[in-house]
């Protein structure tokens, strides 16, 4: 189990932890249960950075960008990343570097900082991020079985492990209704964009961009809910 959770690290985080043994394909697959479990660590870093903020007297909007910032740094900005080069690839796939990938970054951390800056307290928002973190990250394996994934597809018993870990946190932290509303507009987001991706980008980039748009989704629906 703690092999497992240390692969998990390693590809959504950029944690300094070290498996035993050498990394192989089908030691992703046997771990992608766990990225729900990782998410709700990046978003409880988030948490801890607005609450920080907070309590150093920053209004909401600095200690929202502060919270994204702390997650980015825990990440290495991975999944942003992935979703710009996947953003660019869609739309001019001959050029890997464009102006589709800012303008999508740009959107979606707007996105985020609209939702994150309309909390005043801490404990709410990082609930919030906790939630949004993990169910996000357990659409990851499921929008992906071609391309470079196609050796790291893992067993669906794997993948409903993947589904309920990521529900589970939304269900428990939230407020059942708004809760469903999120995980529904999160997965719809996911599931719209989960083809193109497949398609035409493919690997840890689109595993990337279906993460970063699912959590946006997931965000503003709470936001309205509120």
């Amino acid at each position: 189990m703690l092999r497992e959770i240390a692969i998990a690290c390693v590809f959504l985080t950029r944690l300094p932890v070290h498996p035993s043994g050498r990394l192989e394909a089908r030691d992703l697959a046997a771990c992608v249960h766990l990225f729900p479990l990782i998410g709700a660590l990046i978003g409880a870093a988030g948490g801890l950075a607005f609450a920080a903020a907070s309590l150093a007297g920053l209004p909401s909007l600095a200690s929202a960008i502060l919270a994204m910032a702390g997650m980015a740094l825990l990440t290495g900005a991975l999944h942003e990343d992935g979703l710009a080069a996947s953003a660019d690839a869609l739309a001019a796939p001959r050029q890997r570097a464009g102006g589709a990938g800012i303008v999508a970054i740009v959107l979606v951390l707007m996105a985020r900082l609209i939702a994150l800056s309309s909390f005043w307290e801490p404990l709410p928002l990082a609930l919030l991020l906790i939630a949004g973190a993990a169910f996000s990250r357990a659409l990851m394996p499921f929008m992906l079985p071609g391309g470079e994934t196609a050796a790291i597809r893992p067993a669906n018993g794997r993948l409903g492990l993947a589904l309920a870990g990521g529900a589970l946190f939304p269900l428990v932290l939230l407020p059942t209704g708004p809760a469903l509303g999120a995980m529904a507009a999160a997965s719809l987001t996911a599931l719209a964009a989960g083809p193109a991706l497949r398609r035409r980008v493919g690997g840890g980039d689109a595993m990337g961009a279906v993460q970063q748009l699912a959590e946006a989704a997931f965000l503003l629906v709470l936001v309205a809910h509120r």
